[in-house]
């Protein structure tokens, strides 16, 4: 969810206090936003997780790579 729909829903919130609606509709259609926008949000950190762990095991692999290359004395 982006901040524009985040406003648009507020802005819907309103209008619907405004007319006297049911605050429960609100407070519904807020738990609902809030749901989707708190998935989309572990998603991004589920993605974000797996690209760290990713780049830890490269990393990792790229040090066993070179470390004898470090250790092994240059002939002479």
């Amino acid at each position: 969810m982006k901040q524009r729909d985040v406003t648009e829903l507020l802005a819907r919130a309103d209008d619907l206090a405004v007319q006297n609606k049911s605050y429960q509709e609100v407070y519904a259609a807020m738990a609902q936003s809030l749901s989707e926008a708190w998935a989309d949000l572990n998603k991004q950190l589920d993605y974000r997780k797996m690209l760290l762990d990713q780049s830890i095991n490269f990393h990792e692999s790229a040090l066993q790579v070179s470390r004898p290359a470090l250790i092994k004395p240059h002939p002479t």
